[in-house]
């Protein structure tokens, strides 16, 4: 779509919503429900990057009522090792914690309908 791959989460219970990373039409990166490239989602970054691994920008996530810069939110290849955040207070100190936590975000990207995506 808009001359770039498209991506699908793999792994994701029967009865959960799609999620796909994509080039939208408004020239976004975006994490959204949809994969037919319409500017809608839950997180975008306007970056031309020609794949995701190449994208420099940072990514905006929806929290509800606005469209908020999210630093932390970054992409990595197969294989990148990531070091972790100099503070670890903001870092999972169990896999259970960790567990909890993914589990909290996929309930609300389940729950919560995708924002349409605006161009900043």
């Amino acid at each position: 779509i808009n001359d770039r791959s498209v991506f699908r989460k793999l792994g994701l219970p029967s009865e959960g919503q799609m999620v796909y990373l994509l080039y939208n039409e408004a020239g976004q990166w975006a994490f959204t429900p949809h994969a037919d490239g319409r500017p809608d989602g839950w997180a975008f970054v306007a970056d031309p990057a020609e794949s995701p691994s190449s994208i420099v920008g940072n990514f905006s996530i929806w929290d509800g009522a606005a469209w908020v810069p999210d630093t932390t939110l970054k992409l990595n290849s197969p294989g990148d090792v990531v070091e972790a955040d100099k503070d670890a207070s903001k870092q999972p100190s169990s896999i259970q914690e960790a567990e909890e936590a993914a589990a909290i975000v996929a309930a609300a990207s389940a729950e919560a309908p995708p924002a349409p995506v605006t161009t900043l």
